[in-house]
């Protein structure tokens, strides 16, 4: 298990986004509208069009990138560049051509026989009630002005790839990961209830967010009173924060993962000598 992603103040939500072909009604200037029902819808799932540049006001440092959510299918794939110049031409970093669900149960033959993914190991996000999310981390920090990122999904049968939301943060991982026995996932009732005359009650179900508890006992003091106090600071209480509990895990990344916003935020408290501790909550954005 690797220490938690906390990712939060984007820097892209002014930047021109470029390339592709995306609907006219659909396009890609809606990843920078926070709100993630406004997506952006390609033309078709051809790699020339499901494809994007972003030009940034500045040159902007970053250590994780995400991209979503999105309608791909398990067996997508992608591929991030970062460019020396606006011309698009001289690449600085490129992350190859990725799939992210690749491995996830373990590799091929890993599953029971009877499974469709027995060949090749996936274990595909089966929530239709949300997208999936492209996390990438970047293997070293990354700073640059120009950024591309490529989907290839030409399968998708839905016969295009729409995405919600372009989020280039800032990221902060806790030195000293968060405590077992005082985090949890659960999710919030977000239901319709009426009572009827007759005294039963009708239930209209919505998506129930999902919310993440967990509390930090032991940090540096300067990483507290730095870098906790900086977090809190930014994201307040309408920030977005996409939060990514264990990076390194494939098998449930897509389920632990997610934006919000912070609900509660514990005190910084000096826990002892040199040592400070805190928490928060996060409940995901629909």
């Amino acid at each position: 298990m690797t220490n938690i992603l906390l990712l939060y103040r984007p820097k892209s939500d002014n930047a021109v986004l470029s390339w592709g072909n995306w609907r006219a009604g659909l396009p890609l200037a809606n990843l920078t509208d926070r709100r993630l029902s406004r997506v952006a819808r390609s033309t078709d799932t051809r790699l020339e069009s499901t494809r994007l540049r972003v030009t940034l006001p500045q040159d902007e440092t970053f250590r994780t990138l995400v991209l979503g959510p999105m309608n791909v299918t398990s067996g997508f794939r992608y591929r991030v560049q970062r460019y020396a110049g606006a011309g698009f031409s001289t690449v600085g970093y490129d992350s190859g051509w990725t799939k992210p669900f690749e491995g996830s149960a373990g590799g091929a033959l890993s599953l029971e026989w009877e499974n469709a993914n027995f060949w090749l190991g996936i274990i595909p996000f089966d929530d239709d009630e949300r997208g999936v999310y492209l996390i990438h981390q970047l293997p070293t920090d990354q700073t640059g002005q120009y950024w591309s990122f490529e989907i290839d999904d030409q399968n998708n049968p839905a016969g295009f790839v729409q995405i919600g939301r372009l989020f280039m943060p800032e990221t902060w991982s806790p030195s000293i990961n968060y405590g077992y026995g005082e985090n949890g996932l659960s999710f919030k009732d977000n239901s319709l209830r009426a009572s009827t005359l007759s005294g039963s009650t009708e239930v209209w179900r919505r998506i129930n967010p999902r919310v993440w508890r967990g509390a930090f006992p032991y940090l540096p003091e300067s990483e507290g009173f730095a870098e906790a106090y900086r977090f809190f600071r930014a994201a307040g209480y309408d920030g977005e924060v996409f939060i990514v509990p264990d990076p390194d895990e494939p098998s449930s990344l897509q389920q632990r993962s997610f934006m919000g916003t912070l609900t509660q935020m514990d005190p910084l408290s000096q826990a002892s000598y040199g040592l400070v501790g805190t928490g928060f909550s996060i409940e995901e954005i629909i």
